[in-house]
C-alpha cells in the first residue's frame, strides 16, 4: 500500500482536531505553506472573538458596547488555557444562575469543548518553523526533497522526541483543514450570546410579570 493510501486510511478515525496524519508529500511552493499558516492564525483570532463575547455574556453584557469591558479583561489573559478557564468559570456560575435556558448550556457545552480541543492545533501551527520535507522517521525513510512543511520549532521540547524527531508535519492541506474547523468556532459563539441575551430578557419578564400579580390584586 502506497503512504499515500496509508495516509488516507488514518484519517477515517480521526476526529476534526486531532493531529493529521504525516502527509505522503510536501508543499512544492513554499508560498503557499506560509500562506495556509497566515490564514489560520487569522481565522483562529476571529473565533477567539467569538469566545471573548461569549464570556462578556456570561458577565452580563447584551450590547457589543456593554461587552467590551469583559472582553477587554478575557483578552488580557496572555495563554488560551487561561482564557478558556474563566471562560469556563463565568460559564459554570452563570448557567447556575439562570438554569440551561433551553439549548443554551448544551450549545456552549460543544463549543467550549471543540475550542479547547483545537487550542493545541492552533498552537502547533503559531510556533512551529517551516523546513524542508522529509518523509515521516517512524515508518518511512527519511529523505529530504524539493518541497516543505510545517514541524515543532526547533526549541519546542514538548513537540519533538529524545531523538529530535518531529511530532506532527503539516502542509498547507492540513492546515487549511484547521483553518475550516478555526471558522467554525466563531458565528457560533456570537449566535449562542446573542440567544443567551434574549433568553434571560424572557426570563425576566416573565418573572416581572408574576411578581406585579399579587401586588395588582392587593391594590383592588
Amino acid at each position: 500500500m502506497s503512504p499515500r493510501a496509508i495516509n488516507e486510511d488514518k484519517k477515517k478515525d480521526l476526529k476534526p482536531w486531532d493531529v493529521r496524519p504525516w502527509p505522503s508529500v510536501g508543499d512544492g511552493d513554499i508560498e503557499k505553506l506560509y500562506a495556509a499558516v497566515g490564514r489560520a492564525l487569522s481565522m483562529w483570532e476571529r473565533s477567539e472573538y467569538g469566545l471573548s463575547y461569549l464570556f462578556s455574556t456570561f458577565c452580563g453584557a447584551g450590547t457589543p458596547i456593554q461587552a467590551r469591558p469583559a472582553q477587554n479583561a478575557y483578552n488580557a489573559i496572555r495563554t488560551f488555557e487561561g482564557r478558556t478557564e474563566m471562560l469556563a468559570a463565568a460559564s459554570k456560575t452563570f448557567f447556575y444562575g439562570y438554569g440551561d435556558l433551553g439549548t443554551c448550556c448544551k450549545r456552549f457545552k460543544t463549543i467550549f469543548s471543540v475550542a479547547k480541543a483545537l487550542g493545541p492545533r492552533r498552537n502547533e501551527i503559531a510556533h512551529g518553523v517551516v523546513d524542508a520535507y522529509i518523509s515521516e522517521p517512524k515508518t518511512l525513510r527519511p529523505q529530504i526533497i524539493e518541497a516543505w512543511a510545517l514541524y515543532p520549532g526547533p526549541v519546542n521540547f514538548k513537540g519533538r522526541t529524545l531523538e529530535y524527531q518531529p511530532n506532527y508535519c503539516y502542509t498547507s492541506v492540513e492546515i487549511d483543514h484547521y483553518v475550516q474547523e478555526f471558522s467554525k468556532l466563531r458565528d457560533p459563539s456570537i449566535e449562542l450570546a446573542m440567544d443567551i441575551v434574549t433568553e434571560v430578557k424572557k426570563q425576566s419578564a416573565s418573572l416581572n410579570k408574576s411578581l406585579k400579580r399579587p401586588s395588582q390584586r392587593m391594590d383592588r
